[in-house]
């Protein structure tokens, strides 16, 4: 059978753009990332540039990736689920967490006793804009159909609570 959505917090990325029609249904354009450390282990933002760190990554995030290709001395470490990577980051395997600011802050308070995280601009070509709903391209009627209906849960407050609730905003 064919695929008609993909829904699973899919980042809005120019490279997504060019390929796929992308509904935006939550978030605002990021346009800085997160890095997650463990308070043992002093990293600042002029270690991205200038010390060799292991970072945990997701798999197939284009722009964890851009910026590990950007930062050489960024050595990546693809890590699945977020369980394992803060397991991974508390046990010492990495030496932080690369991620969206909102995900980094939630982990780092979360985990306040033995995590910090500061966030770093990122170059325009890695920003983000939110997460959407992706579809084929062309595929013009059902995405007017997902507009409306996520128009509607903005408008009522749905979406609003949703993120909230999941601490993304």
């Amino acid at each position: 059978g064919e695929i008609d959505i993909v829904m699973s917090g899919l980042d809005i990325s120019k490279e997504r753009k060019k390929n796929y029609l992308m509904i935006p249904y939550f978030g605002d354009t990021i346009k800085t990332m997160g890095l997650v450390y463990n308070k043992s282990k002093s990293i600042s933002k002029n270690d991205l540039k200038d010390k060799k760190l292991k970072v945990g990554v997701e798999p197939g995030h284009s722009i964890n990736d851009g910026l590990c290709d950007l930062y050489k001395n960024l050595e990546r470490d693809y890590i699945s689920s977020l369980s394992d990577m803060i397991l991974r980051l508390k046990y010492k395997k990495v030496d932080g967490l690369l991620m969206e600011p909102a995900l980094a802050n939630r982990i780092a308070s979360e985990n306040n006793d033995i995590f910090e995280v500061f966030e770093f601009d990122i170059p325009k070509e890695f920003w983000i804009d939110g997460c959407g709903i992706v579809l084929k391209n062309g595929n013009i009627k059902l995405g007017n159909i997902i507009t409306k209906a996520i128009n509607k849960l903005r408008t009522n407050g749905t979406i609003g609570a949703l993120e909230k609730k999941w601490k993304v905003k």
